[in-house]
């Protein structure tokens, strides 16, 4: 996990850290993922169409790279930490956990950071070495790519906002 409280030291940065966190809580539970039937990665054992190159079944997981929920989760991920630069971001709206089981990432390189929104019970991000990643509203970092990860069971809606990482090196490199 992330330091996510690094930058934040007085009461006007505190201040403007929970407005952030609030605004794109609400983006977040306002914007509609748009389906997708193409990551077959993220659920390899859901019925397939008779091509198998499609899932039958949209799965709420949107890519963003532009647009204002965009713009609210770089600028919250990089106020709490300059030192990341985000690329794209993917908005998921699972509803059940099948819809993410056991994978790695495909489609980008890299760390990400992933933040839990909306109040349901369960639903952790469970890495391959052990880690459950769950806490709301804080970024978590991981490596997807490189290391399995599934979400455990929950009900309702499990929504998150992952930003996919560019670290940019330090100043002394």
């Amino acid at each position: 996990m992330i330091a996510t409280r690094a930058r934040a030291t007085t009461s006007s940065s505190w201040a403007t850290l929970k407005q952030l966190w609030q605004e794109l809580a609400a983006a977040v539970a306002a914007h509609p993922a748009k389906p997708t039937r193409r990551r077959l990665n993220l659920a390899p054992d859901a019925p397939r169409d008779k091509t198998g190159r499609y899932h039958l079944h949209g799965i709420p997981s949107e890519r963003i790279r532009s647009g204002p929920i965009w713009e609210l989760g770089r600028r919250l991920l990089q106020y709490e930490h300059p030192d990341l630069v985000p690329t794209a971001a993917q908005l998921n709206k699972f509803r059940v956990s099948d819809e993410c089981q056991w994978h790695r990432d495909e489609g980008n390189e890299g760390e990400s950071a992933i933040a839990f929104f909306n109040d349901f019970a369960g639903g952790g991000l469970e890495l391959e070495d052990g880690r459950v990643l769950a806490d709301r509203k804080t970024w978590h970092r991981y490596d997807g790519c490189n290391t399995s990860h599934r979400v455990l069971p929950f009900p309702g809606q499990r929504d998150t906002f992952i930003c996919l990482l560019y670290t940019s090196p330090s100043p002394r490199d």
